[in-house]
């Protein structure tokens, strides 16, 4: 399945439960708080987060501008380099 298509799908869960079957199904690295942030950020109220407002105004450890390679969840620039809080994917910085 490609990313695309899966995130369809993955818009489409109505629960946590779904969204891990969904990810078990094709073989996709998702732990329960991945998948439960995932969730709650596909199926958003359009309000922004304490985390989110801290990381734009330089608090947190946040620089979004970068997508995951493997889920195209955002990116967040730690000390250690880039890491998804979706999939579990690092890079070095």
């Amino acid at each position: 399945m490609e990313k695309s298509e899966m995130i369809e799908k993955a818009k489409q869960a109505n629960s946590l439960e779904e969204l891990l079957v969904l990810a078990r199904e094709n073989d996709y690295p998702l732990d329960e708080e991945g998948a439960g942030e995932l969730f709650e950020r596909l199926h958003s109220s359009g309000e922004i987060s304490d985390e989110e407002l801290d990381n734009v105004s330089g608090g947190g450890c946040g620089d979004y501008f970068h997508v995951c390679p493997r889920c195209e969840y955002p990116l967040e620039k730690c000390d250690q380099g880039w890491r998804c809080r979706a999939c579990g994917y690092t890079s070095g910085s």
